[in-house]
């Protein structure tokens, strides 16, 4: 049995029991891994392709002092990414939390 077919098969019936030979259980294995490893990786890309700014960068970005993200980090409002002693922050988690602020009025 062709192993896109099973995955559809489950696809549009997870409740579903199903018998299947050893080498069609190994394909479609192969091929979730597969696509799963596809994903992982442009994940990856897109974060490498990602600046990332220091503390300084990101308090200018945002208009506000070091210790207002520091005491952002502390609250779990914005969380610095940490590389040995250097405190980092992804321009998307910014963005995000930007989004957040403006769409549920949050003040914080």
């Amino acid at each position: 049995m062709n192993a896109q077919l099973i995955q559809s098969i489950i696809d549009g019936n997870p409740a579903i029991t199903l018998s299947v030979n050893a080498a069609d259980l190994r394909n479609i294995i192969l091929s979730i891994v597969q696509g799963e490893r596809i994903r992982t990786q442009a994940e990856i890309e897109k974060y490498r392709e990602q600046p990332i700014l220091t503390r300084e960068q990101a308090a200018k970005k945002l208009n506000i002092s070091k210790n207002t993200l520091n005491r952002w980090a502390a609250n779990g409002y914005l969380i610095p990414v940490k590389i040995g002693r250097r405190v980092l922050y992804k321009p998307s988690d910014i963005d995000e939390m930007l989004q957040k602020k403006y769409m549920t009025g949050d003040n914080t």
